[in-house]
């Protein structure tokens, strides 16, 4: 019961993005605007990046929400080649046995030529409370990424836009959110903006930067409107492997942080 207490309190404080699964220690939508920063978390915010995963790449991530034990949330997330785009799948999962929320996602991209991405999934959320029960609901998001240049890309991700409620606990809402965004991306940096709008929440503003300094080791931090979401970290490669240490903080709740492992496999024609 405290550790439930503890959950909703924190729940209650923090002003959520989308849903609560998503990470705050990292932001997962670092490198969306470049296919060369593109990652396997860069899907779950925008399933357009799928379009040009041009290897089999899966990766896990694990945080610790403001340091509580109750509030450990966990990803997993991979994309697969296939034909002119790449399928993916992610899985989420925040809370402990009394209560969690998490979420499911199977999506697909494709590109339509040599400048426009496209991609949609389908999601799956669902939300346990002890004494209260468990609720789902089913959802999709879609977006289109536009290279405007060979450096600067431009996109734009719409999630539930029908508007669909767990169908227990109250018939909670899930909000709608759309996302406009922009990036550029030299030889050895990336800094990207977006905007997210939710009804009746102000609006999220994030600005993410990657620094490489050498080809194993890059920089990397975002700052954001909602205090949670400011972050830094590092990251480290060797081969096909890529390591990430980052963690953000809360002026109220605390430090979060985050440890990220990634691989991926070579792309053709490298």
């Amino acid at each position: 019961m405290k550790h439930l207490l503890t959950v909703v309190c924190v729940m209650l404080h923090v002003p959520l993005c989308a849903q609560s699964v998503w990470p705050v220690g990292k932001d997962p939508g670092l490198g969306v605007y470049s296919h060369a920063f593109q990652q396997a978390f860069t899907t779950l915010q925008h399933p357009a990046a799928l379009a040009e995963q041009g290897a089999f790449t899966a990766g896990t991530y694990m945080e610790r929400r403001f340091t509580l034990k109750a509030t450990n949330a966990c990803v997993a997330a991979l994309a697969l080649p296939a034909g002119p785009g790449a399928f993916g799948l992610n899985v989420q999962r925040l809370g402990f046995g009394d209560y969690h929320e998490q979420a499911l996602g199977l999506g697909y991209g494709r590109s339509l030529g040599s400048r426009v991405d496209i991609g949609l999934q389908a999601d799956y959320f669902e939300k346990y409370i002890a004494g209260y029960g468990r609720a789902a609901v089913t959802t999709f998001n879609g977006g289109l990424l536009w290279k405007v240049t060979s450096r600067v890309c431009v996109g734009m991700d719409v999630f539930n836009p029908v508007q669909r409620r767990l169908a227990k606990l109250g018939e909670e809402q899930l909000n709608s959110l759309y996302t406009l965004g922009a990036g550029y991306a030299g030889s050895q940096f990336y800094v990207s903006a977006a905007a997210t709008m939710q009804a009746g929440r102000p609006l999220l503003t994030r600005v993410l930067c990657e620094y490489v300094l050498v080809k194993q080791f890059a920089l990397q931090a975002g700052v954001a409107t909602q205090a949670q979401y400011n972050f830094a970290g590092v990251s480290f490669r060797l081969g096909h492997l890529r390591v990430d240490l980052a963690g953000s903080y809360h002026p109220q709740l605390g430090i979060t942080p985050g440890a990220a492992v990634i691989w991926k496999g070579t792309e053709k024609g490298q």
